[in-house]
């Protein structure tokens, strides 16, 4: 029976763990105090969770380098106003940032602009959040008095 328990234990433990490393404070993975501009040509962009990637050529002596610039994450830039059309492949652009602190080819972007005409199209985490829908009303209450999760019956909406 203790060896079961110990190895649910550690289950739980590795599982935490994959899910701490799962996100991350900019300062974990950047370099705060290490501000980065890079010019380049956008590549490709990764729009999965936990973060967007965009990733570019950067011009470069031997050869151009490859690098990915991490933005928030899809659901926050769409509700920003952001999408996967806002900013085309092939389109030079302006990333200030700040170098990952494990030397690689990583930027957090702070700032994308286009080179072209000098438009930021991403700023922080690119403006206001757009304006949710507010409940009107008092809290739909059950016979009992308790908070009704839900409209009530013959309603829509909460």
């Amino acid at each position: 029976m203790r060896r079961i328990v110990v190895a649910a234990g550690l289950c739980g433990m590795l599982a935490s763990g994959a899910l701490v490393t799962a996100q991350h404070t900019p300062g974990a993975k950047f370099d705060l105090k290490k501000p980065l501009t890079l010019t380049g040509t956008v590549t490709q962009i990764d729009w999965a969770n936990p973060y967007v990637l965009i990733l570019m050529k950067v011009p470069g002596q031997p050869q151009p380098a490859l690098w990915a610039v991490e933005v928030e994450g899809p659901i926050t830039l769409t509700d920003n106003g952001w999408s996967q059309e806002s900013l085309p492949v092939g389109e030079s652009i302006r990333v200030e940032g700040f170098a990952a602190r494990n030397g690689s080819n990583q930027v957090s972007g702070n700032k994308v602009t286009l080179t072209s005409s000098n438009k930021p199209v991403y700023v922080g985490v690119n403006g206001t959040p757009k304006a949710r829908p507010t409940a009107t009303g008092p809290t739909p209450r059950w016979p009992d008095g308790h908070p009704r999760l839900g409209p009530p019956p013959g309603q829509t909406g909460y």
